[in-house]
Parts: C-alpha cells; sequence; structure tokens
C-alpha cells in the first residue's frame, strides 16, 4: 500500500480569504513502522503582516512567540527540537523537501492525504499559500477518519476527532498542535484497519466479511 500523508493546520481564522495558516503539521504514515516511529513535520509560517479573527490569535500565543523569537527575513530556519520557521514563500517548498527526503515524490505523482475535514478547511488555506497547488500536487479524494466512526442513526455528520478517539478507545492528547492532530488522524486510521488474519484470508483467496 502507498503511504499517505496525514496534515493539519493552526490558522489565525475560519476564512481562507482574509485569515492565514501559521502551523503545518503532517505525518507519513506506511500502514508498517511502528505508529511513535513514524516520521513528522512540524513548520511555523511567519507573514509580513498577521490577520485574522480575534478568537484565533488570543489561542496561539505560543506559535506567536516562537514566530517571535526566530522572525527570519528569507526562506526558512531549522529549530533545535527539528521544527521549521518558514515565510509563506517558501512553506510549500520546505514541506516537499521534507517529503521527499522521507521517500515521496510529488513530482512522480500525486500524494494521499489524510486529515479530518480537510478536504472543507486544511485545503483552502494551504492552497492560498504560494506556489502550493504547482508544489504539493494531492489526490482530489483524501483520508477523513470521521467517515469511518460515523454512526447512522446517531450522528448528524461526521463525528469530531475528540469523539472518534472516544469511540476507538484512544486517548486524545491534552495539546492541541498541528502535528499532533495530524497524529491522531493516523492512529485513528490503525485503529480501523484490517487485522493480519484478514490480509492472509484475502491472501489465500479465502471469503471475508467486514
Amino acid at each position: 500500500m502507498r503511504p499517505y500523508v496525514s496534515i493539519d493546520i493552526e490558522t489565525t481564522g475560519l476564512n481562507p480569504e482574509t485569515c492565514q495558516v501559521i502551523q503545518i503539521g503532517a505525518v507519513i504514515d506506511d500502514y508498517k513502522t511502528p505508529i511513535h516511529q513514524l516520521e513528522k513535520f512540524n513548520c511555523y509560517i511567519d507573514h509580513d503582516v498577521f490577520r485574522g479573527e480575534a478568537y484565533a490569535l488570543s489561542m496561539h500565543a505560543k506559535i506567536f512567540r516562537i514566530i517571535a523569537e526566530t522572525r527570519i527575513k528569507h526562506q526558512y530556519v531549522t529549530l533545535e527540537d527539528g521544527s521549521w520557521v518558514s515565510v509563506a514563500k517558501t512553506a510549500a517548498h520546505v514541506f516537499n523537501m521534507w517529503l521527499e527526503k522521507n521517500g515521496i515524490h510529488t513530482r512522480l505523482g500525486k500524494i494521499i492525504v489524510g486529515g479530518k475535514n480537510f478536504g472543507a478547511f486544511d485545503k483552502g488555506f494551504l492552497e492560498k499559500l504560494p506556489e502550493w497547488k504547482e508544489t504539493i500536487r494531492m489526490k482530489h479524494r483524501f483520508i477523513d477518519p470521521g467517515s469511518m466512526y460515523y454512526v447512522p442513526g446517531v450522528d448528524d455528520g461526521p463525528p469530531s476527532t475528540e469523539e472518534c478517539l472516544k469511540r476507538a478507545g484512544l486517548v486524545p492528547h491534552v495539546n492541541h498542535t498541528a502535528p499532533e492532530d495530524a497524529f491522531d488522524v493516523v492512529r485513528l486510521v490503525r485503529h480501523k484497519m484490517p487485522t493480519k488474519d484478514y490480509w492472509d484470508m484475502r491472501a489465500d483467496g479465502r471469503h471475508c466479511d467486514g
């Protein structure tokens, strides 16, 4: 199976036309590496001028502090913990470098993306970043764990990440950062993966339900 990339972002509000991406988190899942050994990406996005909605700006004081203490003029830098700080115009390039370092080459084909509500939220913001659509080529269908944990007759729509984790019996992270939320998507997908017995039966040509 081809690896997919779980992506999550933090923003300065809900409207991609007036607000900005300030953090990108990602995890590459190859379905077989022990989950806590999976490659993770964390990048803070610096803008010349920040704009957004008051409630969102107030929520992200830690992110703004990291950006303010780093405050770069051109391109990007790597922090001691392995995170990146990039200006908006090079964010797509930084993300693509990380993908290629980990064996995913977007020039050879579109990447498979996972994320909670990615198509309706994250994608619109990311595509506002310079050169994102040209550099990070994504398949138009996304892996969303909300549909995996949806219960007809109980839910009036796909459940939240917190509710999905609860149904899976998984403990959510205390802090909601982009990398941690991207990692939670991987945890939820892994929880729903068929067992080894299922794949053995498929390989043997035997019928299996579920």
